[in-house]
């Protein structure tokens, strides 16, 4: 945002030449000759406006805003009618950081002078600090309705309208700043930001290339630039790109933990977490915090005991200040009434949410079940079409503050909450924090507590929580049946093809999973189960692996470990799903890491016909894998320690005769299975949300 604008008006007709004089010498800039003479002026006449607004001024400009703010305010008060004066003395309180009360000066300068462009702008600006996004473009809007030239006010609208997610328009107003003034760097920053966020990547990096032509000291556009190749899978560039912002700026709390989320998906799990540590001490954030949770999660050293006790941190740091104990209405309830299930997500899209989410949508009873969402999604797609059907009621969240938020849903009557994301990317805990419903639950996004005292319950299974690790969830443990998933295949997913060994003379093992999952532990665990099987190939296929220096990186871990470059096929870039899906065709088993075990990458291999080896440990996270394959009966598959992982790859690896069985036989089973059954999975979900009333 701009800084406030100052607006000086001449003397009236029947000011002294010495109110003249002044004036003169604080526009030359000599503002301590111009305060002489304003309160010398003063000393005279106590009530002269023009001086007090005019050494109000004075003061702001030379940082005193509390001086500012009582001579602005006494002004007013003997001239209500003075446009100017209010618009100053909202300047000095935005500066003091009452953007409120400025606010409400600027609405009066407004009222008083509709025609005053610096008052509505900057009426904009103090709106978006209290979260008023709406009303600050409107008000953005009404500067620029007066004077179209003014390409800052441009650059804020656009900022804005980013906020709520309107980004075709906010690249509008960029443009626009852009054509008013084409050196104007930080409309190019931002122009790159908004095209990043619609998936327009060379667009991104184009604009960011140009305001860092423009200033190239600007750390702001080397993070900006950064978020840009990090989308693209350019992951060394994108490093490089945050620490040029950190040489520029050490301080930028922001740009390290994005240089935190890029060594997390380089697989560098310790500097990952030395950058999120970083940011979080140059300046705390729940958001920073909940990313440096989940990769906690990764780390095969860390016990249960640790990890909640991280949790409970987190909630402690962020969720205490405002944890609400609201009282609802405690009278009988009507138990023939469809209860109001209100689902709060940023994933209602093509995301592991949104696709075990499908099922449920549509088999969703309105008699007992009437479906609330509150959408955090910034670019929706086809599977959020299909969940919009399912719902009665569909909200956007963007822009909205977690007050805003609550109140809302309060109003709409929840009566159960439904927390889909737990500390994951556009998590929303810290309004679970704020009680907007009687009833909170976490369920589906996130395999841990969420540590917030006010989550009341957290729907899993009997296999991924089993009753000697309750202890380490603050929520009270609901089970779910068979498992906590249902899963829906897309119409796209091609036919189960044949086990590639019989055309490639060798097995092919395989992981489709994030890389942030293939630890020192796991790597080992992979390169003994290939030096045991010599001819063998591994397949890795994750986005990240398009970069050059991080497939050379891998090669080297395993060359390490007596594996042959050679036997590696590292596939990586974003491709269509359905070509993800395809590439199953290429291996013969799929590996689970470990501890941090697949969960929709599990589903997909094994409906497209591939068996999954998974070792379960005493996390939860790392029991997915097996509550999934004990629903399709298939728990040989499903080791307890090391050597028993190695043991049932090394065994099924040499037996082709087994992995074309399995694979024949894969599909329909999962077909047949709970995992697909959704309609039986809404019921029983249903049945728990009403005992959980």
């Amino acid at each position: 945002m701009t800084e406030p604008s100052d607006t000086a008006s001449r003397p009236e007709a029947s000011s002294s030449r010495r109110l003249e004089r002044a004036l003169g010498l604080h526009r030359s800039g000599n503002l301590q000759e111009a305060e002489r003479l304003y309160r010398e002026i003063l000393a005279e006449e106590a009530g002269n406006t023009e001086a007090l607004h005019l050494l109000g001024i004075a003061r702001y400009q030379q940082g005193d805003a509390a001086a500012a703010v009582e001579l602005l305010e006494h002004a007013v008060a003997i001239r209500p009618g003075y446009a100017e004066a209010h618009n100053n003395l909202g300047n000095a309180l935005y500066v003091q950081g009452d953007p409120a009360r400025a606010a409400a000066a600027y609405r009066m300068a407004v009222e008083l002078n509709p025609a005053l462009v610096d008052a509505h702008s900057n009426l904009g600006n103090a709106l978006c600090l209290l979260g008023n996004l709406e009303q600050a473009v409107e008000a953005y809007g009404r500067a620029l309705d007066l004077k179209p030239g003014l390409a800052e006010v441009q650059v804020n609208l656009g900022n804005t309208l980013s906020a709520l997610g309107r980004l075709d328009e906010a690249i509008a107003s960029y443009r626009q700043a852009i054509a008013v003034n084409p050196a104007l760097f930080q409309a190019f920053s931002n122009l790159g930001n908004a095209y990043r966020a619609q998936g327009r990547l060379a667009e991104a990096v184009a604009a960011l290339q140009e305001a860092l032509r423009l200033a190239p000291d600007l750390a702001e556009a080397h993070n900006n630039l950064g978020n840009a190749f990090k989308e693209q899978g350019r992951l060394s560039e994108a490093a490089d790109a945050y620490r040029k912002a950190l040489a520029l700026n050490p301080d930028l709390a922001e740009t390290l933990s994005n240089l935190g989320n890029v060594l997390s998906e380089q697989g560098l799990l310790a500097e990952a977490m030395e950058a999120f540590e970083r940011s979080l001490q140059l300046r705390p954030d729940p958001a920073v915090h909940s990313n440096l949770l989940v990769n906690l999660g990764y780390d095969a050293k860390l016990r249960p005991q640790a990890l909640f006790a991280a949790h409970r941190e987190w909630a402690q740091r962020y969720a205490a200040a405002v944890t609400e104990a609201t009282v609802f209405s405690d009278g009988p309830r009507d138990s023939q009434r469809a209860l109001r299930i209100g689902y709060v997500s940023a994933d209602f899209r093509r995301h592991p949410v949104g696709w075990f989410l499908l099922e449920v949508f549509v088999h969703h009873d309105p008699e007992r079940c009437e479906i609330h969402c509150y959408s955090g999604c910034e670019n929706e797609d086809d599977v959020t079409a299909r969940l919009r059907e399912g719902a009665r009621a569909w909200r956007s969240t963007l822009g909205l503050s977690d007050d805003e938020l609550a109140r809302i849903i309060r109003a709409d009557g929840i009566d159960i909450l439904v927390d889909l994301a737990g500390h994951t990317a556009g998590n929303r805990l810290t309004l679970f924090a704020r009680r907007p419903a009687p009833v909170q639950v976490t369920w589906l996004g996130y395999c841990d507590t969420t540590g917030l005292p006010n989550m009341d319950y957290i729907l899993m299974d009997e296999v991924t929580v089993p009753a000697d690790v309750e202890p380490w969830f603050t929520e009270k443990v609901v089970r779910l049946p068979d498992t906590r998933w249902c899963y829906t295949p897309p119409e796209y997913a091609p036919t189960v093809a044949a086990p590639p060994v019989q055309k490639r003379g060798f097995v092919t093992f395989g992981s489709f999973n994030n890389l942030i999952k293939l630890g020192p532990e796991v790597i080992d665990l992979w390169a003994g189960i290939l030096v045991a099987v010599p001819d063998a190939h591994l397949l890795l296929n994750w986005r990240t692996l398009e970069d050059p220096a991080l497939q050379a990186r891998y090669r080297n871990l395993f060359a390490e470990r007596g594996v042959e470059a050679s036997r590696l096929e590292l596939h990586g870039g974003r491709i269509p799903h359905a070509d993800v899906l395809n590439a199953y065709a290429d291996i013969d088993i799929a590996l689970d890491p470990y501890p941090f075990t697949g969960g929709l990458s599990t589903c997909e291999a094994l409906w497209m016909g591939v068996p999954v080896i998974t070792r379960a440990g005493e996390r939860p996270v790392s029991r997915q894998g097996k509550a999934i394959l004990r629903a399709l009966d298939l728990e040989a598959l499903v080791a307890e320690t090391e050597e028993d992982y190695v043991n049932i790859a090394v065994t099924l690896a040499r037996d082709s005769r087994r992995i074309a069985d399995l694979r024949a036989g894969l599909r329909q089973k999962m077909a047949s299975s709970s995992l697909r059954d959704g309609a039986s999975f809404t019921r029983n979900l249903e049945t728990v949300y009403r005992a959980l009333m």
